[in-house]
C-alpha cells in the first residue's frame, strides 16, 4: 500500500513539476487516438456494410410461372463460383395474410448469428423457422413461446423450429427445408423467385451467360442481373486510407519524442529514487501506473471527440454499435504505445543511480 501511494505522489509531483509538457504529451496522445478511432472505426464501418453490399448485390434473380427445382439445382450447383441457391413464393397463411416462404440450398447459414431462439433447421419433415417481423405482426415477439409453435401455410401445420432475424436481403417470413418447398409446391400455382449469389470478383461475362442460360431453359419471365460488382479489398481501402496513415504514423513519433523528453528531465529525480533503495520493479511499476493513467486520459477524451463528431454528422446510433471495436482500438493503442514506451523507459530501468544523475545534469 505505502509503494502504490508513493507512486501515486510521485505521478502527481512530476505532473506538476511538468505541467506544460505533460498536457502536450496528452494532447499528443488524444491526437493519435482519435486518429486511430476514425480509422479503424471507417474500415470496420466500411467492411460491414461492403460486406452486407456484396451479399445484397451479387445476386441473380428470376421468376418463374412453374420451375423444375431439382434440375435448377443442378445447374447452379455445378458452378463453382455460386455460394448459395434460394427459392422462394407467396402464400396464405391461416389467418389468409400473404406470407413469403423460402429455402435455401446449402441451407440458411446460422453462423452468422441470426438464429435468434431455437437450434434452426434440422431437416426434419414440416419444419420451419419464422421471422422476427412475421411475428411482430401479432404484436411483441414472446420469445418463449416460438419454438415448438404451429403455423399454417401450403396446406401443412409446419412446427417452429427458431426464430430468425433476416437481412432486407434475405426478405422472407418462413425459412424451410429444401426437401419440403420442392415437394409441397409442387401442385401449387405460385409464381417462384428462385436465384443464386455468387463470389465477388466472378466476371459478370460469365455471371449473364449463366443468367441467359437459365432463362432460356426454364423460360422464366424476368431476370435481374446486377451490372457490377461491389469491389472490396484491404488493399484499396489502404490507398484510401494512406493519407490518415502518414497523419497517423507521424503523431505516433512526434508524441513518443515528447515522452521521451519528458523521461530524461525525470532522471535526476529516479537517480535520487533508486539511491534512496528504489529497485528497478518499482521504477517499472511508477513508469507503467504513469502511463496507463497517460492512456485512460487520452482514450476517453478521443472517445468524447469521437462520438461527439459523429453525433454532429447524426451518426450516432450507428457509432454506439461499435462497442467492441472500440474496446479492440483500446487494446491496439495500449499496445503500441506501451511498445514504444518500452523503448523510452529502458534506460530509466536498466540504468544506475550514478549514471541517471550524471546525463539528467550533463543534459
Amino acid at each position: 500500500m505505502a509503494k502504490a501511494v508513493f507512486i501515486l505522489k510521485s505521478i502527481i509531483y512530476f505532473f506538476k513539476s511538468e505541467k506544460t509538457l505533460s498536457l502536450l504529451i496528452l494532447l499528443g496522445m488524444v491526437v493519435c487516438d482519435t486518429i486511430f478511432l476514425v480509422f479503424g472505426n471507417v474500415f470496420w464501418s466500411d467492411a460491414r456494410s461492403n460486406e452486407y453490399d456484396i451479399y445484397k448485390n451479387n445476386v441473380v434473380t428470376f421468376e418463374f410461372d412453374s420451375l423444375d427445382i431439382d434440375r435448377f439445382l443442378g445447374m447452379t450447383e455445378s458452378r463453382d463460383y455460386v455460394t448459395s441457391t434460394f427459392v422462394s413464393c407467396t402464400e396464405l397463411d391461416g389467418e389468409c395474410l400473404p406470407v413469403t416462404i423460402s429455402a435455401y440450398s446449402p441451407p440458411f447459414d446460422a453462423a452468422g448469428k441470426r438464429i435468434r431462439i431455437g437450434h434452426g433447421l434440422t431437416g426434419a419433415d414440416a419444419e420451419c423457422v419464422v421471422s422476427d417481423r412475421y411475428l411482430q405482426r401479432e404484436g411483441p415477439v414472446l420469445s418463449g413461446g416460438v419454438a415448438g409453435r404451429e403455423f399454417r401455410f401450403l396446406g401443412t401445420d409446419w412446427t417452429c423450429a427458431g426464430m430468425i432475424a433476416p437481412s432486407m436481403a434475405d426478405d422472407f417470413d418462413f425459412l424451410v427445408n429444401m426437401a419440403d418447398f420442392i415437394v409441397r409446391i409442387k401442385n401449387q400455382e405460385n409464381k417462384i423467385t428462385a436465384g443464386f449469389r455468387y463470389e465477388n470478383g466472378t466476371s459478370l461475362l460469365e455471371i449473364r451467360k449463366f443468367a441467359d442460360l437459365i432463362k432460356e431453359e426454364f423460360h422464366a419471365g424476368f431476370a435481374s442481373v446486377p451490372s457490377r460488382t461491389v469491389g472490396v479489398g484491404f488493399g484499396k481501402f489502404l490507398s484510401d486510407m494512406s493519407e490518415m496513415l502518414v497523419l497517423l504514423v507521424t503523431a505516433i513519433i512526434n508524441y513518443m519524442f515528447l515522452y521521451r523528453f519528458l523521461l530524461r528531465k525525470r532522471m535526476y529525480a529516479y537517480g535520487i529514487f533508486k539511491l534512496q533503495g528504489m529497485d528497478n520493479g518499482l521504477v517499472l511499476a511508477a513508469l507503467c501506473a504513469e502511463l496507463l493513467l497517460f492512456l485512460a486520459a487520452a482514450f476517453s477524451l478521443s472517445l468524447l471527440l469521437y462520438l461527439g463528431w459523429t453525433a454532429l454528422l447524426g451518426q450516432i446510433g450507428t457509432v454506439l454499435g461499435h462497442g467492441p471495436e472500440f474496446l479492440f482500438s483500446f487494446i491496439i493503442i495500449g499496445a503500441i504505445n506501451l511498445f514504444f514506451f518500452g523503448l523510452a523507459a529502458v534506460k530509466l530501468v536498466r540504468s544506475s543511480p550514478v549514471e541517471l544523475i550524471r546525463e539528467s545534469v550533463v543534459g
